[in-house]
C-alpha cells in the first residue's frame, strides 16, 4: 500500500483568522472621535478669536457678527464628511475581509480534497487510486498554485511502485499518473520559461539570464525517463517552448521533443540520449556535456550553441542535405565533431 499520508501536514494548511481586523476598527474609530474632537476645538478657538477682532489661518477679516450657529454647522458638515469617508473605509475594509474568508473557504476546501486523493491513492482498490490521480488532474486546474505539490505526489506515487515491481507493462493507474504526470511537468517547465522570458523583457539592458524550474521538476523527469528506458512510456513534449531556462543534467532520453524551442537555454549534463529533435531550435543555447548519443537532430536549428564534452555515437543524426542541421562559425564542438558530422575540413 502506497503512504503519502505525511503531505497531508504539508499542503494547504487552513490559517488561522488574522487579528488585525478589529484593530484596525479600534484605530479607526479612534481617529475619527479625536479628529472630530480636535476640529471642534479648533472651530470653538476660531469663533471665540473672531468675536474679539483677531483672525486665525485666514487671510482676510471676517465680520465681528459672526454667530455661533455658523461654526456649528461648519463643524457638523465636517463631521458628517470624516462620517461618510469613515464608512466608506469600513465598508472596503469588510470587501476585503470577505475576499479574505472567500478565499479560506476555498484554501480549506482544496486541502480537504487533495487530503482525500492522497489517502484514495493509498488504497487496495484499482479504481480508488484512478479516481484519486484525475481529482489531481481537476485540483490542477482549480487550484494552479498546488501544482508543484501535485507532481511531487505522482513523482513517489511512480517511484514506489517501480521501487517494487520490474515488470516492462505499466498497470493502468501508473500509465494515468505517469500521463498526468508529463502533462504538468510540461506546464511548469513552460511557465518557468515564460516567467524567465517576462524577467529578460523588463530588464533589456542586463544580460539575459536563465530561470531554473523547481527541483520537482528535475524527480518528474527522471522518473518518466526511467519508464522511457524501459520501454513503457512515451515521452512526448511536441513543440515544447523552454527559452532562457537553466535544465542541468535533467533527464530527457528517449523524449519526442520534435519543434521544441531550446533558444538561450542551459542544458549542460542532460541525457537526451535517443532524443527527437527534429526541427527544434537549439540557438545560442549551451548543451555542454550533454548525452546525444542516437539523438535525431535533422534540420534542428543550432547557431551559436555550444556543445563541449558533449556525447555523440554513429546513431547521432544530423541529418543530411536539405535536412542536415543548420550550424555557423558560433557552433562549438570538440575537435573532429565538425568533420565527422558536417563533412568540414578544421585544417
Amino acid at each position: 500500500m502506497w503512504r503519502f499520508r505525511n503531505w497531508k501536514d504539508r499542503i494547504e494548511k487552513t490559517r488561522k483568522l488574522p487579528k488585525w481586523q478589529w484593530f484596525d476598527l479600534w484605530v479607526l474609530g479612534g481617529a475619527i472621535v479625536g479628529l472630530g474632537v480636535a476640529f471642534g476645538v479648533f472651530c470653538l478657538v476660531q469663533f471665540v478669536l473672531f468675536r474679539n477682532g483677531a483672525v486665525l489661518l485666514n487671510i482676510y477679516r471676517v465680520r465681528g457678527d459672526t454667530k455661533p450657529s455658523d461654526i456649528i454647522t461648519m463643524t457638523a458638515t465636517a463631521l458628517g464628511g470624516l462620517t461618510i469617508g469613515a464608512v466608506a473605509v469600513m465598508q472596503y475594509r469588510k470587501h476585503k475581509w470577505e475576499e479574505y474568508q472567500t478565499k479560506l473557504d476555498g484554501d480549506t476546501k482544496t486541502g480537504e480534497r487533495l487530503g482525500r486523493a492522497i489517502e484514495h491513492l493509498s488504497s487496495d482498490q484499482l479504481h480508488t487510486r484512478l479516481g484519486a490521480i484525475y481529482e489531481f488532474k481537476n485540483l490542477a486546474e482549480d487550484s494552479p498554485r498546488n501544482k508543484e505539490n501535485i507532481v511531487q505526489i505522482l513523482t513517489a506515487f511512480i517511484k514506489s511502485w517501480r521501487d517494487r515491481n520490474m515488470t516492462k507493462t505499466l498497470p493502468q493507474d501508473i500509465e494515468a499518473a505517469a500521463r498526468m504526470l508529463s502533462q504538468l511537468t510540461r506546464g511548469l517547465i513552460e511557465e518557468t520559461a515564460k516567467e524567465a522570458k517576462a524577467n529578460n523583457f523588463l530588464r533589456p539592458k542586463r544580460k539575459k539570464f536563465v530561470t531554473e524550474p523547481s527541483q520537482c521538476v528535475f524527480d518528474a523527469t527522471e522518473e518518466l525517463s526511467y519508464l522511457v528506458a524501459r520501454k513503457a512510456f512515451q515521452l512526448t513534449w511536441f513543440s515544447l517552448r523552454a527559452e532562457g531556462l537553466a535544465l542541468f543534467r535533467i533527464r530527457l532520453n528517449g523524449a519526442s521533443l520534435r519543434c521544441a524551442t531550446f533558444k538561450d537555454s542551459m542544458l549542460i549534463g542532460a541525457n537526451m540520449e535517443g532524443a527527437e529533435l527534429e526541427f527544434s531550435n537549439l540557438n545560442n543555447g549551451n548543451f555542454d556535456g550533454a548525452n546525444l548519443k542516437g539523438a535525431a537532430l535533422s534540420f534542428a536549428h543550432l547557431e551559436g550553441t555550444s556543445f563541449f564534452r558533449a556525447q555523440f555515437d554513429e546513431k547521432t543524426d544530423f541529418g543530411e542535405g536539405e535536412g542536415k542541421a543548420i550550424i555557423d562559425d558560433k557552433t562549438l564542438f570538440d575537435p573532429g565533431v565538425r568533420e565527422k558530422y558536417f563533412d568540414y575540413d578544421e585544417t
